[in-house]
């Protein structure tokens, strides 16, 4: 349990992570066995290769291996940044109304670890007072997160032309974020 202290209201607040216990992790290996070994056996052709690949599979999901952390990690970033999205809907959308429907700006690409790491050590409250929440949706989303547009366009439900303004606008931003956009 991780508590913060909420900063408008100096109150605390109680947050509860709940992580999987081991043995739920490797149960997902039994109660899905049959799904996964089809998708196995599928791929490899070979019933004896898509056992050990299941066997090896369920080795991953060692809270230690790299691969299952590096999953992990991706999979809670993303489940953040949609129940996030969910949180605030109303504002994205009532800011997709300030740009133009008919667009024409190319879509950048996304952020460049350096450029990730300098955003990270951008004061928040500075990034949250100059963007409205879709170019800040479009920055995590593609930006950081390197989702596509068609993906942003699906989870924000909001044009792709009104996304790919809001993230030049982050990324202009992003390059002088000292003048207000």
């Amino acid at each position: 349990m991780f508590s913060f202290l909420t900063p408008s209201k100096h109150a605390t607040v109680d947050r509860r992570i709940a992580i999987a216990p081991e043995g739920e992790k490797k149960a997902v290996f039994v109660t899905e066995y049959e799904r996964l070994y089809w998708t196995a056996l599928l791929i490899t052709g070979n019933p004896e290769t898509a056992d050990r690949a299941l066997a090896n599979a369920s080795k991953l999901s060692d809270a230690a291996t790299p691969v299952f952390r590096d999953w992990l990690t991706k999979w809670a970033n993303s489940a953040t940044a949609h129940t996030a999205v969910e949180e605030i809907r109303d504002q994205i959308l009532a800011a997709a109304l300030t740009y133009p429907a008919n667009s024409r700006q190319e879509l950048h690409e996304p952020l460049s670890p350096e450029q990730v790491s300098f955003l990270q050590r951008v004061e928040a409250g500075a990034l949250i007072g100059s963007l409205d929440p879709l170019a800040r949706s479009a920055l995590v989303l593609i930006g950081v997160q390197s989702n596509s547009l068609s993906g942003c366009a699906r989870l924000l439900r909001v044009p792709r032309n009104n996304i790919i303004a809001a993230y030049s606008r982050a990324v202009a931003w992003l390059s002088n974020p000292q003048a207000a956009v």
